[in-house]
């Protein structure tokens, strides 16, 4: 499965798009839409894991990381919506959590999902 050159996205959406492809997001900042392609490298994956992968600097910025939804709490519905937001308190990920990801890109501002 190939994966999209770096690009840098930014939008007040990220969103499953279809719950039969799980490795196909859809960002769209209201301007533009972006689809990206990701995998996932382990099935030990956590989508709140991948969530919680970033890092705050000068700028919100987020990883937008190899992940798709493993879980089985995860309900996989046609429309998903994750809330973009800044300055949100996050841990930074652990040279554990590094080894099962692998960062494609970077989007800026910081992901929160919602998956209730």
């Amino acid at each position: 499965m190939a994966i999209h050159p770096p690009t840098i996205l930014c939008g007040p959406f990220l969103r499953l798009v279809d719950k039969h492809q799980a490795n196909i997001w859809f960002v769209a900042d209201g301007l533009h839409d972006y689809q990206l392609e990701v995998m996932a490298l382990s099935n030990k994956v956590d989508i709140q894991q991948a969530l919680d992968f970033v890092q705050l600097g000068e700028k919100c910025f987020a990883y937008l990381i190899n992940i798709r939804p493993m879980a089985e709490h995860w309900a996989l519905s046609t429309e998903h919506s994750y809330t973009i937001l800044n300055n949100i308190p996050t841990a930074k990920p652990s040279s554990d959590v590094l080894g099962h990801f692998k960062v494609n890109e970077t989007i800026s501002s910081v992901i929160q999902g919602f998956l209730s």
